[in-house]
């Protein structure tokens, strides 16, 4: 199993005023796993030392990418065999399709 530094891209993020921008970024900062944050130009990207991160981490990275419309599909860069049971295997979490693209037949095969 590797451990790679992952770097992850939060495109055009809306923010509705300036309340909403400073709840992101404390969110954002209440993110442990989150080592450095950076923008350039429309985009701001997430720095983290590892692709192994904390379950707590990975939920609030999954609720703040949703919130804000960021592309979700990169969190799969999470997975893990630890992790597996509820963040790939529950057919029916909200984030099942937006992060992985594909639904599960009942002996854990990807359609």
């Amino acid at each position: 199993m590797s451990f790679a530094e992952v770097v992850l891209q939060c495109q055009s993020v809306i923010y509705y005023d300036r309340s909403d921008e400073n709840i992101f970024f404390d969110w954002l900062c209440s993110i442990k796993s989150v080592k450095k944050y950076y923008g350039r130009g429309r985009v701001l990207f997430l720095e983290f030392d590892s692709n192994q991160i904390a379950d707590q981490d990975l939920c609030e990275l999954v609720g703040l990418f949703y919130r804000y419309k960021i592309e979700m599909k990169q969190l799969k860069v999470f997975l893990t065999l630890n992790n597996r049971a509820w963040f790939f295997d529950d057919k029916n979490a909200f984030w099942r399709r937006r992060i992985f693209g594909c639904r599960i037949k009942n002996h854990g095969e990807m359609i």
